[in-house]
């Protein structure tokens, strides 16, 4: 089963999300309108904007580097004329949630979402101790 969710970042920049189950692993292709050198600043998480924690080591895409102790960095790289980066996480990552934020190196610019940053629920990975009606107001934020 594949996903598809689009996001709309500054400066008219779009992210394509898809999300695609293979067994116990999810795989999270972000593809990225604009020219512009951009790193995908991301951890994970139970619920959108709850606390991050980095993935483990061999989780990440290549060419990764830890931020700190909760969040990775993660260069797009160009396929095909777009940007993109493809996340595997298994299961057993045990979060819901990709929280992200972009930053432009060239410009020294963040786009975090006014703060909020931006956030993919993972369809696959839906936490089992979460309550429709929390999970209906997570979902309209």
């Amino acid at each position: 089963m594949t996903m598809a969710k689009k996001i709309t970042a500054k400066n008219n920049v779009t992210i394509l999300v898809e999300e695609k189950e293979r067994n116990d692993q999810a795989e999270i292709s972000l593809r990225m309108s604009g020219s512009e050198t951009c790193i995908l600043h991301w951890g994970l998480s139970g619920t959108p904007g709850g606390v991050w924690q980095i993935p483990p080591q061999s989780l990440w895409p290549d060419g990764s580097i830890a931020y700190g102790q909760t969040a990775v960095q993660t260069h797009f790289s160009t396929h095909n004329g777009e940007k993109q980066i493809v996340i595997r996480l298994e299961q057993a990552a045990n979060s819901s949630i990709i929280n992200f934020a972009l930053f432009y190196p060239d410009t020294g610019q963040w786009d975090n979402n006014n703060g909020k940053n931006y956030s993919i629920r993972l369809t696959q990975f839906k936490r089992q101790n979460i309550s429709p009606l929390h999970a209906l107001k997570e979902e309209m934020k």
